[in-house]
């Protein structure tokens, strides 16, 4: 009829894509010849969407890399050799994407068997899939490396560590999407799966429920941020250098340089002293002097002790205690309590050890002698 005849264009461009009749006439006699399945033309077909697609993914490599510095400009410095480097990796990713999309729109012009078909559509669609999460995971790369920059400039170390876990986050979130992309589209019955794995998580959080306990500790740890990476800590049964805080445990280096591991919800619950965050550090002594000392010469003595503080360029002269306290069992005792300015604890052992050398010096400018515990029997004979 007149209306089967007009049908057939339609009818022959969905049977034939453009660009199928092109290749199989390219071949007349020999063309139609068949290996494996598959005739000759087809595997023509084959080679040269793949020539053409490592070509059209060269250019869109070449292309892409400019496209994406202008858009990420107010991110992008170009005298950062890193940078250069994720966004090209971003850009072959982006390429990669792109020809796969050229290739799957490419691929019916080749006429293959319908298993065929079916199968080299579903390996593009789970590639596809891998580019698309490939591409999230470099531009998140990218967006982290900026923000490490940003935060390496701020007083606080716990945001160089919170860094680390978001990374591993989101990585965590894309290549589980991009796995359950991939299961649905091998026609696996993702909701059901899903089902099973909350039922199962559910008891395994029931049977977890300290590693549970742990991963909320380290959200307040990194909430209120009692102590940052470097300080040094002390807390029940440990202290040293905190080194890292991860998602179970925070790792602590003691003064052995043995690794502590903390669980974070124990270290939440815990009374922390933050020795890093001190303001200055203490130079807390009493002086013990024998009982045959003047009041001249301790006087004198007290005197030159708190001009050596005055003197003192790492000692705070603001707030300071030098006084003659007690008379001991065996000994006259000074108190003496400054605060020292000093970055680290090599310097305050330094420092004291200068401190403790003056005050020997003047201790025997004076004429004074140092007590030792000692106790005087007195025998009486009748």
């Amino acid at each position: 009829s007149a209306q089967t005849i007009n049908l057939i264009p339609e009818m022959h461009r969905k049977l034939f894509p453009l660009g199928a009749s092109f290749l199989m006439n390219l071949f007349p006699g020999i063309g139609q010849s068949t290996f494996f399945g598959l005739a000759l033309w087809q595997y023509v077909g084959i080679l040269v969407i793949l020539v053409l697609g490592f070509v059209f993914y060269w250019i869109a490599n070449r292309l892409l890399r400019p496209f994406i510095r202008r858009v990420l400009k107010k991110w992008f410095d170009e005298a950062d050799i890193e940078q250069i480097r994720l966004i090209d990796k971003l850009a072959s990713a982006l390429g990669l994407l792109l020809i796969l999309q050229i290739i799957r729109y490419t691929i019916p012009m080749l006429l293959l068997p319908i298993k065929t078909s079916v199968v080299v559509m579903a390996i593009i669609s789970i590639l596809q899939v891998i580019c698309i999460a490939a591409v999230l995971i470099r531009l998140a790369n990218f967006f982290l490396y900026h923000m490490q920059s940003v935060v390496s400039r701020t007083s606080s170390k716990m945001d160089d560590q919170i860094l680390p876990l978001v990374k591993k986050i989101i990585l965590l979130v894309i290549v589980a999407g991009a796995i359950l992309q991939i299961l649905s589209i091998l026609n696996v019955n993702v909701t059901a799966l899903i089902a099973g794995v909350s039922i199962g998580g559910l008891a395994i959080a029931l049977a977890a429920k300290d590693a549970v306990a742990n991963f909320i500790g380290s959200i307040m740890i990194f909430t209120d941020k009692p102590f940052q990476i470097g300080d040094y800590i002390i807390g029940s049964g440990f202290e040293g250098q905190v080194e890292e805080v991860g998602f179970r445990t925070t790792r602590i280096k003691s003064i052995d340089t043995s690794i502590i591991s903390v669980p974070n919800g124990a270290m939440s619950n815990m009374n922390i002293q933050n020795l890093g965050v001190r303001s200055a550090r203490i130079f807390n002594t009493t002086l013990s002097m024998t009982y045959d000392s003047t009041p001249e010469q301790l006087k004198a003595y007290v005197q030159d002790l708190k001009q050596l503080i005055l003197d003192h360029p790492y000692l705070d002269d603001d707030s300071y205690y030098v006084y003659v306290r007690e008379m001991a069992e065996s000994s006259i005792n000074i108190m003496f309590r400054a605060y020292l300015s000093v970055p680290d604890f090599a310097s305050e052992l330094e420092v004291k050890e200068g401190i403790i050398f003056s005050m020997m010096e003047l201790a025997k400018a004076h004429e004074l002698e140092f007590a030792f515990p000692s106790r005087t029997v007195y025998n009486k004979s009748t």
